[in-house]
């Protein structure tokens, strides 16, 4: 199944929520962010106090 994270799911995700992880383990073929969700988090990345620490970690 494809599933579309939106900002919240993906900050969940983030954090480590496990509902979420067993959600998108689960069900997630495909997980799929729309780029006005990479616009947020790019945007929250910038104004937050860990901006390295988020975009190294997004990035993988």
């Amino acid at each position: 199944m494809k599933l579309v994270l939106d900002t919240n799911i993906f900050s969940d995700l983030a954090e480590g929520l496990s509902e979420v992880i067993d959600i998108l383990a689960t069900l997630g073929e495909h997980l799929l962010m729309p780029s006005i969700v990479l616009g947020e988090l790019h945007y929250g990345f910038m104004k937050g106090s860990r901006r390295e620490f988020n975009e190294k970690n997004f990035a993988g």
